[in-house]
């Protein structure tokens, strides 16, 4: 599922700061495994944060 997570994307942008160009626009794919019991879908009303 396509999410956002404002707080994670300013870390990746730090990160890769250096070696991307100021108007690029990175796209990172990650996958993350969590315990079914640890994650609740229905917190925003777009399920995309």
């Amino acid at each position: 599922r396509l999410v956002e997570c404002t707080p994670l994307k300013r870390a990746i942008e730090v990160v890769y700061a250096a070696t991307v160009p100021k108007a690029a626009k990175p796209f990172v794919y990650m996958s993350i495994v969590l315990p079914p019991e640890h994650i609740d879908v229905n917190v925003h009303p777009t399920k995309r944060e």
